[in-house]
């Protein structure tokens, strides 16, 4: 197993081949042979795929020169996962697809359902090679035809999971899909605008709706921030990337994100979180004035409160420790992004949840 030190360089290797393969960063190798050698490949493609970034590591390989890739046995190794990845990305669009063809014929014409895909496929739209962003799941925005949409499913014979209230979820052409009654986490559900997946007729998802790229994007926020600070789990190197494609796409507008995430408990976590992958992937945009940040708080912060949960202890007790004690780490960064403490935020707002959940 790589000791901490080692796993730190990796990560950083691999953001850097990442940034080289995707934002048109400088090349890691310079103009000098590659240095890493066959257990330093090994360990990138590992960090890689516990990231979900194996084939855009692979995008980034390919763009070296010849003399600076791994050694042929592990190429091909690498080119089998990519594979398997797109054939997943096929197979769950297939099944979207299938989907939408059932509710479309079981709605009724007066009132058809269009389903609307948020993250997964509707993120790797803005991706230069689609089904190399890989998911797991589909997400649909469904708001009050959720309950029609299940009733159709368990029509078919499908059993459909209503226990979340958040959303229904069932498995359809072994497909596990989230068909969301709201997107965000708490009382300040926003009024989402829908847009046609693609003008492209001929693309396969051309069947579906889509969110706009900033309202996305401020879903991916609330995601993100939700997941690191409710769950106390690292934001994965994956979704920084979701953010970097999603905010360096060129109908990206700033000004229009500023305002759906201007007086949320996200306001902050946006601009550290835009600035920190900035400094990452070397991003040529400008944000304006709206995107700065209080003294006291920087972009390399965002490593530091975000990014450095230990793995989850099956100990509630280790859970509570090691939690609060980041919270008092950093209590003054946190202050300055949320306006109170991590403490108040947290515990004091989701105790009973907490404990529900066994922490």
């Amino acid at each position: 197993m790589l000791q901490s030190a080692s796993r730190s360089k990796i990560s950083l290797k691999l953001k850097l081949l990442l940034r080289f393969g995707l934002f048109g960063g400088p090349n890691p190798f310079g103009t000098e042979d590659a240095a890493f050698d066959t257990d330093v490949w090994t360990a990138l493609f590992n960090e890689a795929k516990s990231h979900a970034v194996t084939a855009l590591l692979y995008d980034a390989i390919m763009q070296l020169p010849q003399h600076q890739r791994p050694p042929r046995i592990l190429m091909l190794q690498l080119g089998c996962s990519v594979a398997e990845i797109e054939d997943s990305c096929r197979q769950m669009e297939t099944a979207a697809i299938a989907l939408s063809d059932l509710v479309t014929q079981k709605s009724h014409s007066e009132n058809k359902i269009v389903l609307t895909v948020v993250k997964g496929p509707a993120i790797a739209l803005h991706y230069p090679i689609p089904n190399h962003r890989e998911y797991s799941d589909i997400d649909l925005l469904t708001l009050g035809e959720t309950e029609r949409i299940g009733r159709i499913i368990e029509e078919t014979g499908i059993s459909v999971d209503r226990s979340d209230p958040r959303h229904a979820s069932f498995v359809f052409k072994d497909v596990v899909f989230e068909c969301h009654n709201y997107l965000l986490y708490t009382s300040d559900e926003h009024q989402w605008n829908i847009v046609p997946f693609t003008e492209d007729k001929s693309d396969r998802l051309s069947c579906f709706n889509r969110l706009p790229v900033e309202e996305e994007a401020f879903f991916l926020a609330k995601h993100m921030e939700h997941h690191a600070v409710f769950f106390h789990q690292n934001v994965p190197l994956r979704s920084l990337v979701d953010w970097a494609m999603l905010t360096n796409d060129p109908e990206f507008d700033f000004n229009k994100l500023d305002v759906l995430k201007r007086d949320t408990d996200v306001d902050r976590f946006v601009i550290l979180l835009t600035l920190y992958c900035k400094s990452l992937f070397g991003l040529p945009r400008s944000y304006g004035s709206a995107y700065t940040l209080p003294s006291g708080i920087d972009a390399s912060d965002f490593d530091r409160l975000y990014m450095n949960c230990p793995p989850r202890h099956r100990s509630a007790f280790v859970r509570v420790f090691r939690r609060s004690w980041h919270y008092l780490s950093h209590t003054r960064k946190y202050k300055l992004l949320y306006g109170k403490s991590m403490f108040r935020r947290f515990y004091f707002s989701n105790l009973r949840i907490a404990i529900k959940q066994n922490v």
